[in-house]
């Protein structure tokens, strides 16, 4: 009977703890990145997390199903990262349809969403050179997109008005400023994010798996030549990246030259 009641102390302590992490260790708001894999967002994950202010440990890869994963994100973090201080806001990055069970959460009036997107030859061009399997193959990467795309899209059509807000990746590497000034008001953070980035535990092992992540900025990368896609199935990628950047009152113009995955400069994370 001596173990079993050991366990049970065990059982009920790390309830406990996680029951007064959570309680304590709240953030003001829960960030979701919702991105697609190869937008960038473990470059900006990292940019943002180097604030003082933001936490979270990369790709956590929960899915969620109700307020109970917010807190299990808020647990995990703490778990991983052991930072006494609360912080304001809790990061997570996430680049998969499945991941978010019930979209009723990002209504939440505590979350808030940033929206990442690629350019479709940019991105399916660095899935098919990092990504093994189907979705490494050009046609399993365009219909990854435009599923992704898709689901973005519903997504941004259901948030209200002030609770997202978008990123292109293009614009992102090309003029980091601008864009990193527009999320610091966006999270009304008190002091500005910086084109410059930490390293942490989890870099290179969460999300990006390349060494070019572990530069802490934004680097050359070397050319990589582009799928054959043929233009019809091109152009309906475009067009669906295009609807997610009118719904915030983006255009489109162009997205090759900020981001040509031949001679652009990317992190390409």
């Amino acid at each position: 009977m001596r173990y079993p009641v050991k366990r049970s102390i065990k059982r009920a302590a790390f309830a406990l703890e996680r029951g007064l992490c959570t309680l304590l260790q709240r953030p003001q708001q829960y960030v979701f990145i919702l991105g697609h894999m190869r937008s960038g967002s473990t470059l900006l994950s990292h940019l943002l997390l180097s604030h003082r202010d933001i936490t979270g440990y990369g790709e956590s890869n929960l899915v969620y199903r109700d307020r109970g994963d917010l807190a299990q994100l808020v647990w995990t973090t703490h778990r991983l990262r052991r930072q006494l201080a609360p912080r304001r806001h809790v990061i997570d990055q996430v680049n998969h349809n499945y991941m978010v069970e019930d979209q009723r959460l990002l209504l939440a009036p505590d979350v808030r969403v940033i929206f990442l997107v690629r350019s479709p030859l940019a991105a399916i061009t660095s899935l098919i050179h990092s990504i093994e399997g189907p979705v490494g193959e050009p046609a399993g990467a365009a219909g990854y997109y435009a599923e992704r795309l898709g689901c973005l899209i519903d997504y941004a059509d259901m948030l209200p008005a002030g609770r997202s807000m978008l990123v292109r990746y293009e614009a992102l590497v090309a003029e980091p400023a601008p864009v990193l000034d527009k999320l610091t008001r966006f999270l009304a953070l008190d002091s500005a994010l910086s084109p410059n980035y930490r390293q942490f535990d989890f870099t290179g092992q969460r999300g990006d798996r390349s060494d070019n992540i572990r530069a802490g900025r934004v680097i050359e990368t070397p050319r990589r030549a582009p799928p054959a896609i043929d233009a019809t199935s091109l152009a309906k990628l475009e067009a669906l990246r295009s609807q997610l950047l009118q719904r915030f009152g983006e255009s489109s113009v162009n997205p090759e030259r900020l981001d040509n995955p031949d001679t652009g400069r990317s992190a390409d994370t």
